[in-house]
């Protein structure tokens, strides 16, 4: 039997499609890949400020060792070099000064006026030592110059900060024959040479309960300082100086 030709064709009605929820698992799974995203980044962040402040305090460490051996280093060789008996050019005192560390005064040459319309010797005092400063973790290099010179090397001028964050400093005496901690007040003679050891933390630039490592540096600084007048005349005649102990 046919079908007549204009006879209308069934349809069937599409039932509309519903949206596709996520499942449980993955929302799990992105809440999981998100977090570790996270934490990556926090990671990633941190490690580089961990980083940068590693090599501010590195960079800020080697600057104090460099700056405090440097003020040192130029002090011992504008010692004075003509002493006299009576006025020794270097005076070191071995755990001296209230920080417990060595420290030394000299007698320096300088054609640089600091006062304006006063008279002044063109010699001078010069101190190196550490000092704790109030509120500060740890202690700097101390200067102490005194242009007024007088009978007192170690006491008197005006003191200034030259290094923050130095922790140990030392100084070591040749004598000729062997190197000795200190160097006294009474010795007639001067150092042959001097070694200068400056042990630095650089400035406190964080809150850490724990001190950074330190730097260390050494130098040995030659000194050509003639004899007292006094000694060569008693080398010349044979007899001992007045005075100190000979080393």
């Amino acid at each position: 039997m046919r079908r007549r030709a204009n006879a209308p064709r069934r349809t069937h009605a599409r039932r509309p499609c519903r949206a596709r929820g996520f499942t449980l698992v993955e929302v799990l799974l992105a809440l999981m890949i998100g977090s570790l995203v996270v934490v990556s980044v926090v990671s990633a962040a941190r490690a580089l400020s961990s980083a940068r402040t590693g090599v501010e305090q590195r960079v800020a460490r080697s600057a104090s060792a460099r700056r405090a051996m440097a003020a040192i280093v130029a002090g011992l060789r504008n010692v004075r070099r003509d002493p006299v008996q009576g006025k020794p050019v270097i005076v070191g005192h071995s755990g001296g000064r209230d920080a417990g560390n060595d420290g030394i005064d000299l007698l320096v040459i300088s054609d640089r006026q600091v006062r304006r319309d006063a008279a002044e010797s063109d010699q001078y005092e010069m101190s190196f030592y550490l000092a704790r400063p109030s509120g500060q973790r740890y202690a700097v290099l101390m200067c102490r110059k005194d242009h007024g010179f007088d009978e007192h090397p170690d006491d008197g001028g005006i003191a200034t900060v030259v290094a923050d964050g130095i922790v140990g400093l030392s100084f070591e005496y040749h004598s000729g024959d062997e190197w000795v901690d200190q160097w006294s007040v009474v010795e007639p003679r001067a150092p042959k040479a001097v070694r200068v050891t400056v042990v630095a933390v650089g400035p406190d630039l964080d809150d850490s309960p724990t001190m950074p490592e330190p730097l260390v540096l050494s130098t040995i600084v030659p000194l050509g300082v003639n004899k007292p007048i006094e000694q060569q005349l008693h080398e010349e005649s044979g007899q001992p100086p007045a005075g100190g102990p000979k080393r």
